[in-house]
């Protein structure tokens, strides 16, 4: 290259950086802003290959996030829809029903009350001829999925087969949004003592519970078990509406601040469905977010007893921000407190070895599971609006009765159900009895009340087996060592909401659920008052 060329390139790249340089542009990022900024525009200029800057940016924004804490993140416009349907309690598009593959032809054997199929005319136990003039019979799962899924307004011709009486019938279904329900259950679980399940908390959830509670009240429930376990959280306005069915008027049920927030607190109105009465909640390590705030009003005014493990531990209030492309980016701006101030959210970097409260509660806790008789330091130390002495741990709820939970299975169960033989042997059976169990019992409550046909079941399960698994030696142990327990409960358990309500497989399962039924012995018994709690 010529002396004279190489005075000319230098100028020409020099005043191009001058100007790009020179121009001053206001970056909501300061200096690191122009450096995101700078590197795309190099990236545009010199960069060997074509790059895709809209997945590049989308990469960049979700390994910052990263840096931050576990819960902040970057939400694509599908899953901002999706967390907005989540909290407006609403699922996927479809019509609502579930099936099982009997004999080769598809048989229904859910109908979601609130969707469109049951209004239609869908029953339970109908068998699916063809979906828009298209076979279904002698079709697998997948087939069948492809024709039932659709988006909402989209209509589907079924063509349907039903026993009683026998007939062919053709029913039009239209495909809507679907409901997400966030109680699973709610019924009279022994004597005015009534059982209420919860899986999350939405926007609708107060009002799913409201209408659950009247019906209670009305079947002489007095007092409540709340079922926590599981329950990851959601939105927190469906858990502080919930706790203003249980406490008195101005009743802080938590507070909230953060960077550029002024701290604010959520109080208690006048009118709860359910402001006398025990209560117990029943609570795993699965339990976070939303539950933990409920739980924790609920614990601090002394209005429930907290049984079962400790909670997860989050307590931090989030908020999904727009981006230009309709994307979003969810950030942690603050944290909620109990009423009393405990902080709920645990360290990111928590390490259990560490937690005087998980090193010593499994081991020393007093017999009883009274966690506040646990000799303890200091720094646990923690005391509810009323003075009653309780334990705190690095965030999360400690439970005034520890229960761990046990797992229930048995290598029998564990076996049979990795054969897919028991839910196999439910789905036949059902269809075959569903008139004789449908007579003998009008709901499920009466169904897991009943254990007369345990004798007949267990017969049909072994001729099943016979017929149908292939593992001869597996048959062959369950007829030497008897059908377990626990296999029992399992079959009754998957019938129930295939013939009555989907409450039904709680029903079953919360006859052998000891936290269930250590739950009834503490609002029976003395519990509540050696506690300290004496709500009546």
């Amino acid at each position: 290259m010529s002396k004279q060329l190489a005075i000319i390139w230098t100028l020409f790249f020099c005043s191009i950086y001058t100007v790009s340089f020179t121009q001053e542009v206001e970056y909501f990022g300061g200096a690191a802003g122009k450096k995101l900024d700078w590197t795309f525009f190099y990236l545009n200029a010199h960069y060997v290959d074509s790059t895709d800057a809209d997945r590049l940016a989308e990469l960049a924004i979700i390994r910052m996030l990263q840096e931050l804490d576990p819960f902040s993140r970057y939400q694509s416009k599908k899953q901002l829809d999706e967390q907005r349907k989540a909290d407006e309690g609403i699922k996927n598009d479809g019509i609502g029903i579930r099936y099982y593959v009997v004999n080769d032809t598809a048989t229904i054997t859910y109908i979601d009350p609130t969707g469109p199929s049951g209004t239609a005319g869908l029953r339970k136990g109908d068998k699916i001829l063809s979906i828009n003039n298209i076979n279904t019979v002698g079709q697998n799962f997948q087939a069948i999925d492809t024709l039932i899924i659709a988006d909402r307004g989209t209509e589907l011709a079924f063509q349907i087969r039903r026993k009683n009486p026998l007939t062919i019938k053709s029913i039009s279904v239209t495909s809507v949004s679907l409901f997400a329900a966030s109680v699973d259950a709610a019924y009279v679980l022994t004597d005015n003592i009534g059982y209420l399940k919860l899986n999350r908390f939405t926007m609708k959830t107060v009002g799913e519970c409201q209408e659950a509670l009247k019906d209670m009240v009305a079947k002489g429930v007095e007092n409540l078990i709340i079922d926590l376990r599981g329950n990851r959280g959601g939105v927190v306005k469906g858990a502080t509406n919930l706790a203003d069915e249980f406490l008195p008027e101005g009743k802080t049920i938590m507070t909230s601040k953060g960077k550029g927030l002024p701290e604010s607190a959520i109080t208690s109105t006048a009118g709860g469905l359910f402001e006398k009465g025990k209560v117990v909640i029943l609570t795993d390590a699965v339990t976070a977010s939303a539950s933990e705030i409920f739980t924790g009003a609920m614990q601090e005014w002394d209005r429930a007893l907290v049984m079962g493990s400790m909670t997860y531990g989050k307590g931090l209030i989030q908020q999904s921000y727009m981006l230009e492309d309709g994307a979003a980016v969810r950030l942690t701006i603050g944290r909620y407190y109990t009423p009393t101030g405990r902080i709920l959210q645990r360290p990111f970097q928590f390490d259990s070895a560490k937690d005087w409260i998980y090193q010593n509660i499994a081991n020393s806790v007093h017999h009883s599971g009274f966690t506040n008789r646990l000799p303890h330091p200091q720094s646990v130390k923690w005391q509810t609006k009323s003075g009653r002495k309780i334990l705190r741990g690095q965030g999360g709820i400690v439970p005034d009765i520890y229960l761990p939970t046990v797992a229930k299975s048995t290598p029998q169960l564990t076996q049979l159900n990795n054969t897919g033989i028991v839910y196999r042997f439910v789905g036949y059976h059902v269809d075959a009895y569903r008139n004789y169990y449908l007579n003998k019992f009008k709901t499920g409550n009466d169904f897991r009340k009943d254990t007369t046909i345990d004798k007949d079941l267990t017969a049909n399960f072994k001729a099943f087996l016979a017929a149908n698994l292939s593992d001869k030696a597996l048959v062959q142990s369950v007829f030497s060592e008897g059908v377990s327990p626990h296999v029992l409960t399992q079959i009754r358990a998957w019938m129930g909401p295939q013939l009555w309500t989907p409450a039904s497989y709680f029903m079953v399962y919360n006859e052998e659920d000891e936290t269930i039924q250590r739950a009834i012995d503490a609002i029976r018994s003395d519990v509540f008052k050696a506690v300290g709690i004496t709500c009546e």
